[in-house]
């Protein structure tokens, strides 16, 4: 399935690029939606700050390892230093945490009484909260496009105007023209497919690009045309023509127990 749309109602998200972190622009966006009721998700790309760990890997993303990357922890000090989080509720939300934390403190966050999440990509999907309408990324260059696109979809989601601030420090042409690609596009189909070109399409349990597994008989993006094509032709012979369909199911789960060693109705 192919979703092209927004959803009716929704407004387009506007994104902007921040290449200082000490920046008060980002402070200041911050104040201006708390002061407006609405609520801010600002995501790190590592919890603590003697943690090595870095969720995407650097070689392929064009990013720095300049010993300055903000954590949860760090963020959350940084907030206080400020007195932000003084005057507005903060939560922190990273994936090890105990489940029934995660829980509580996501249900804090929907019900408005947690203004800020200071989280890592553990919010990437699966949250909903029309009232945060302000996505700020730090170390963005850390992040594959897929990823940054996915985030921001956290924002917008009802009809107050959002906004995505992405903030990197990083000189890297390639990390900065993610970003402006970033800024000039919100359609998710051409990200995907830059990302992949950029990155390969990675490996299951590897770095590269988590959850996308490598194919055995194709590449998902040099392909990626041939694949919808074959799909198309073979969906529309199973909508037109029952008697070719059962004939073209057979041969084609013939092909793939030949090729993968697979039982015949595996498929």
């Amino acid at each position: 399935s192919v979703i092209k749309q927004n959803p009716k109602g929704r407004k387009g998200i506007k994104t902007c690029f921040v290449p200082d972190k000490d920046d008060d622009s980002i402070f200041e966006a911050m104040l201006a939606k708390l002061n407006k009721g609405e609520q801010v998700y600002i995501v790190c790309p590592k919890v603590s700050e003697d943690e090595d760990e870095i969720y995407d890997d650097n070689i392929f993303l064009g990013g720095t390892n300049d010993g300055r990357l903000t954590s949860v922890t760090s963020m959350e000090k940084i907030l206080h230093s400020k007195g932000i989080a003084k005057k507005y509720k903060t939560g922190i939300l990273y994936g090890p945490m105990p489940e029934k934390k995660k829980l509580e403190t996501m249900e804090q966050f929907l019900s408005g009484e947690i203004k800020i999440l200071i989280s890592t990509t553990v919010i990437e999907v699966g949250v909903d909260n029309p009232n945060a309408n302000l996505m700020i990324i730090m170390d963005a260059d850390r992040f594959g496009l897929s990823t940054l696109h996915q985030l921001r979809g956290r924002v917008g989601r009802g009809d107050k105007q959002s906004y995505c601030v992405l903030v990197s420090e990083s000189k890297s042409e390639l990390a900065l023209s993610r970003m402006k690609m970033m800024c000039e596009s919100t359609d998710g189909f051409e990200l995907a497919s830059k990302d992949l070109e950029l990155r390969g399409p990675g490996d299951f349990f590897g770095t590269r690009q988590h959850g996308v597994p490598s194919l055995r008989a194709a590449n998902l993006f040099t392909d990626l045309e041939l694949a919808t094509e074959a799909c198309e032709s073979i969906n529309k012979v199973f909508e037109t023509n029952p008697e070719t369909a059962k004939i073209l199911h057979y041969n084609i789960e013939k092909m793939f127990a030949l090729r993968f060693g697979k039982k015949m109705g595996a498929i």
